[in-house]
């Protein structure tokens, strides 16, 4: 079995099940971190328009302090 390569901890603020209630903000950042790893992986040209929802998770000094 393998071992997750990045993992990051979002904390979504009075969202109660944020997968039923925030599906927007769910979808953008989880799509677009997926979308940077395939890039890194595999080369691929990912817009940067695309990648831009989940860069804080990459700028942040602690990913646990993030907030959407």
């Amino acid at each position: 079995m393998g071992v997750a390569r990045d993992v990051h901890y979002v904390r979504m603020l009075r969202a109660g099940h944020f997968m039923a209630r925030g599906i927007p903000v769910w979808h953008g950042l989880s799509t677009s971190f997926l979308l940077r790893h395939f890039a890194e992986d595999t080369g691929a040209a990912v817009a940067a328009r695309a990648l831009a929802p989940s860069d804080p998770l990459f700028r942040a000094p602690d990913p646990l302090g993030i907030t959407a």
